[in-house]
């Protein structure tokens, strides 16, 4: 499964007037974005944590990397995370009864989205600099050499 078709459900899901609907359609864009930067992450050599901690870790490579977009993606990320983290512990939230606000919650998805997928191209100017703040701060497994 690729993450995209993450977004792409979430889509489907915000079209609904429901806010259960709504509400996983944050869910599921927060997990497309998630995987397709541990895509990434995983692509310059570093071995991911296999516990909760995956998501903080993995927005850290990202800001910490050296590449100015993936900073931003990593801020991003983060953003999305607390918004997902909203939708389903905060059942008194009532910012995804607002179509709008879904709306554009999807769209920085799609853009982030995009904006990950070209950052493959980029991995041999920040990978050195992600690994090494991957092992060296975060003291996580590299796979690979530099």
């Amino acid at each position: 499964m690729k993450p995209d078709e993450f977004l792409v459900l979430a889509v489907r899901l915000s079209a609904s007037s429901g806010e259960a609907e709504r509400r996983s359609a944050i869910s599921r864009a927060y997990y497309a974005i998630f995987h397709a930067a541990r895509l990434v992450v995983e692509d310059c050599g570093v071995v991911r944590p296999s516990t909760a901690e995956v998501h903080d870790k993995l927005a850290k490579c990202l800001q910490n990397g050296r590449d100015v977009e993936l900073a931003m993606v990593g801020d991003k990320l983060n953003m999305f995370r607390a918004a997902r983290n909203s939708a389903d512990y905060r059942l008194n939230d009532q910012s995804f009864t607002n179509g709008k606000f879904v709306a554009l919650q999807l769209a920085m998805a799609r853009e982030t989205a995009d904006s990950l997928a070209a950052s493959h191209a980029r991995i041999p100017s920040f990978r050195t600099t992600l690994r090494a703040y991957a092992r060296d701060v975060l003291k996580l497994a590299l796979r690979g050499n530099d």
